[in-house]
């Protein structure tokens, strides 16, 4: 109980932090393979920050995105797991809703995601949805998670970002969604339903707590994102975004 309270009175000091902003925070430097994933318009209101694929990149992209740091990275894994073990029930409520499991198959991989929160060798510690969807809880603030969007390649093999320019780019990008192409993610939100209903009005001023944007690469790699300015207050991705939410 005491750590409990301890872990608590460090909540209400992360989310009194001022917003980290691009031209707040000079040594951040931008990502600039995560920069190339990313359509040129989302570039003029956020940009991704260099972070380290450590087995740890999620919470370093958290840690960077409060805090302007990713030193404070241990930190956000101690605080998942308080936050895994605080918010059980409807963790594993929205884990039952998102997936078609049997009960003891739920909690078999709710037990792989706290065992995770710890950062020990041998094991696969890197975040996922259900720490993400943890971390939202306890920090009271919704996490949008970004993703790459591909439509070809260039003339060295490489991705290109994808640009709607007609209805067929429309069409095209909702049957890569439906067949789950590789490199072809929706874009999620992770918060509770109280602040789901706020997100749904577009209003992001009535949140208690300014939202965290993270870039999801290709489905391996986390980096922060960063409001290029005091404008860029709305992370809301594009209307496909999949609500995970509890």
């Amino acid at each position: 109980q005491a750590y409990g309270t301890t872990l608590e009175s460090v909540i209400v000091v992360l989310n009194a932090f001022p917003m980290v902003y691009a031209f707040t925070h000079a040594h951040l430097a931008q990502d600039v393979h995560a920069a190339s994933h990313c359509h040129p318009l989302f570039l003029e209101t956020y940009t991704p920050i260099v972070t380290s694929g450590d087995n740890s990149c999620g919470y370093n992209a958290i840690s960077i995105t409060l805090t302007g740091s990713q030193c404070f990275s241990a930190l956000f894994r101690l605080l998942c797991a308080y936050a895994m073990i605080k918010y059980s029930t409807i963790i594993l409520s929205a884990m039952a809703y998102a997936a078609d499991l049997q009960p003891h198959e739920i909690h078999q991989m709710y037990s792989t995601a706290l065992r995770n929160t710890f950062h020990l060798e041998g094991l696969r510690a890197w975040a996922n949805d259900r720490h993400l969807f943890a971390l939202s809880l306890l920090l009271d603030r919704p996490i949008f998670q970004y993703n790459s969007f591909y439509r070809s390649r260039n003339e060295n093999g490489e991705p290109t970002g994808l640009v709607l320019t007609d209805t067929r780019d429309v069409h095209h990008l909702a049957e890569r969604f439906s067949r789950r192409e590789e490199g072809t993610t929706y874009n999620l939100l992770y918060c509770s339903n109280s602040i789901a209903s706020i997100v749904s009005t577009g209003n992001l001023t009535q949140l208690p707590h300014p939202p965290i944007g993270i870039f999801n690469i290709l489905n391996y790699h986390w980096v922060a994102l960063v409001p290029v300015s005091q404008s860029a207050l709305s992370h809301i991705p594009i209307p496909t975004t999949r609500l995970y939410c509890g």
